[in-house]
């Protein structure tokens, strides 16, 4: 812009704010004259000619008071009839309308440093340059270089403009659309829907926006587009056709079938009732779901470690690549690691924008990409490509299966637990149903012997013997109501226990010895019991002139119970917690099964430690109180 074009402006800037764009309006070129008030504007407006006005409209400082815009254009078109421009620090549309609606020229909020977009909007405000190219100019720049589809037809519907950027007619020239109509560019039936469509916006004068259309192309192609379509009018306000702009949606409807095809097949994992039928499902479904690269769960066993199960390893291809696992195993165990996805590429590899999730690892340990998705506590599942890079829809799909996948394993590890429980409800019952006759037999006899010898020990005897009767109701009430043996827990004397399941226990047949024993947290009546099926077993097993021991393991983790007998078989320590053996070998079909069932519902284990003499059970995980 040469010297001639340069503005004389007057600025209206009483304390000081509108210096900075006065500068920089200045160092352009453009002569601008500060002035105090609007009086003072006014004067020299009368004494000398101006292009126009800058005013400021700014809200209360704690150095300036508010500025009202709009009042002062008011004062100044009425005065000087001058141009004037509101500048204002004030964002949103108010500040705005405010300041048109009272007649404003312009309104700007360009900051000073923005010096060559500023200098072109004063000028055009004030009449002195910044023009425009001609609307024409305008219009064939948009056609030749918007890069979306954008078409001007008549009311009978010939092309009169188009972009020519349409995906599904890109071998097309946008010089050829001109006088085209849709019949010549799409199947007849999809031509006699877009005629009719665009007959009734022309005649209703009705607007159409983002609406999908699908067609297909004479190769048999699915395409979708958002189409928005409006009328246009001549000078007199006359509808002579339409204006319209369509985008290609194909991606994103093919990715919604993909996703709806995905829902689809997850039902599958809902219908799996094992481990190894969840892999083979989500196998399965990766196979039928083309976006989905090869994948490959591993679960985790009791000890951590990962392993892929049997089902869904199986390459029904003999020139089909390696499984996801065997090749990428260590990106396996990364995932476990760091408790997140794991996404291992080949250096050099574009990778999309991931959640923050998602680890992203390059490294030469990897030739092809591979994604591995955690499935909570169960083991991880693994996606990895032929090749290919993985994009974002894949990396989509894949962490939507991963998702469906750990809540079938959580649903199937829920129904596990719950036969379980059921199960050892069944068991405890229908034993302990049984151990209470044969505690209520061992009441009958000591009531007889009772009547015969009533100053003897019987009394003793028999108070036991309720007692431990009140313990077996207790637990088997407990069990009805809760699906557990033990309740709340609280602080409990180990030694105290011990004493208190001994005198079940004829004395004169075997010993107890209890070491130092501390307070542990437990379930007062279980502990007894657990402690009184530990005792008799080992006078049982061992026989006459035994010796328990009771005492505190080294490493501070547990109690045991020890016995100088003769020991347990390999067999035996195989199998003694198992019900069906334990109800066989043992007298009462009862004691050893109930002391597994007593750990596990205090979170516990119990363990017999075959290498010591005599047979020694260790109860580990207990809580020591002091």
């Amino acid at each position: 812009m040469g010297r001639d074009d340069r503005a004389r402006l007057l600025a209206v800037s009483p304390d000081g704010r509108l210096d900075e764009i006065a500068a920089t309006l200045r160092s352009v070129g453009h002569t601008v004259d500060t002035v105090a008030d609007i009086g003072a504007a006014v004067d020299a407006a009368e004494a000398d000619a101006y292009d126009g006005v800058i005013v400021l409209d700014a809200p209360a400082t704690e150095a300036a008071d508010a500025l009202d815009g709009p009042t002062q254009v008011r004062q100044l078109d009425v005065l000087t009839g001058l141009p004037v421009v509101v500048y204002t620090p004030e964002s949103g549309q108010e500040a705005l309308i405010r300041s048109f609606e009272a007649g404003a020229t312009d309104v700007c909020r360009v900051p000073p440093e923005r010096t060559e977009l500023l200098d072109r909007k004063i000028s055009y405000a004030v009449g002195v340059g910044g023009a425009f190219d001609d609307e024409r100019n305008q219009l064939r720049s948009l056609f030749d270089t918007y890069p979306e589809d954008l078409f001007i037809k008549d009311e009978y519907n010939r092309l009169a403009n188009h972009t020519g950027k349409a995906d599904h007619l890109e071998h097309l020239d946008a010089e050829w659309y001109t006088n085209l109509s849709d019949y010549e560019l799409f199947p007849p039936e999809f031509a006699d829907f877009l005629y009719e469509e665009e007959r009734a916006v022309v005649e209703n004068e009705r607007v159409i926006t983002d609406k999908i259309e699908h067609f297909r192309t004479p190769t048999g192609q699915d395409r979708w587009v958002s189409t928005t379509k409006a009328p246009r009018y001549d000078a007199d306000g006359n509808v002579v056709g339409i204006v319209g702009a369509s985008l290609e949606v194909t991606d994103v409807k093919r990715q919604e079938r993909q996703l709806a095809a995905l829902s689809t097949a997850s039902r599958s994992l809902t219908r799996a009732e094992t481990r190894d039928g969840i892999a083979q499902s989500v196998v399965d479904i990766a196979t039928e779901i083309s976006p989905l690269p090869r994948v490959q769960v591993a679960y985790t066993d009791d000890t951590g470690a990962l392993y892929p199960p049997v089902s869904g390893t199986e390459q029904t291809d003999p020139l089909a690549a390696a499984p996801p696992f065997e090749t990428h195993e260590q990106w396996y165990h990364a995932a476990v690691e760091d408790g997140s996805s794991v996404l291992a590429v080949p250096p050099g590899t574009d990778v999309p924008s991931l959640e923050e999730d998602v680890r992203v690892e390059r490294t030469d340990d990897v030739s092809v990409p591979g994604l591995f998705i955690p499935l909570g506590d169960h083991g991880v599942i693994g996606f990895v490509t032929d090749g290919g890079p993985l994009d974002g829809f894949p990396i989509e799909l894949a962490q939507v299966l991963a998702a469906n996948a750990q809540a079938a394993l959580e649903r199937v590890e829920r129904q596990r637990q719950l036969a379980e429980t059921t199960d050892r409800f069944r068991e405890f019952t229908l034993l302990g149903s049984h151990e209470l006759r044969n505690r209520i037999q061992t009441v009958f006899g000591q009531i007889a012997r009772l009547k015969d010898d009533p100053d003897g020990d019987t009394v003793a005897e028999l108070e036991s013997t309720v007692e431990s009767v009140d313990r077996l109701v207790s637990q088997l009430v407990t069990l009805g109501q809760t699906g557990s043996v033990a309740t709340a827990t609280q602080s409990v004397d180990l030694e105290s226990a011990a004493v208190d399941a001994w005198t079940r226990i004829d004395p004169d047949t075997a010993t107890l010895v209890c070491e130092e024993l501390p307070t542990i947290q437990a379930d007062p009546s279980s502990l007894v019991e657990l402690l009184d099926h530990l005792l008799e077993n080992a006078v049982e097993h061992a026989g006459s002139g035994v010796t328990v021991t009771v005492g505190w393991l080294e490493d501070d983790r547990g109690f045991y119970v020890a016995d100088d007998g003769p020991g347990m078989s390999s067999e035996m320590v195989e199998r003694a917690f198992d019900i069906d053996w334990d109800a066989a070998a043992r007298r009462s079909g009862y004691g050893l099964y109930v002391v597994s069932t007593i750990t596990d519902a205090h979170g516990w284990a119990v363990e017999i430690d075959d290498a010591a003499d005599g047979t020694r059970l260790e109860i580990r995980g207990v809580t020591r109180l002091s």
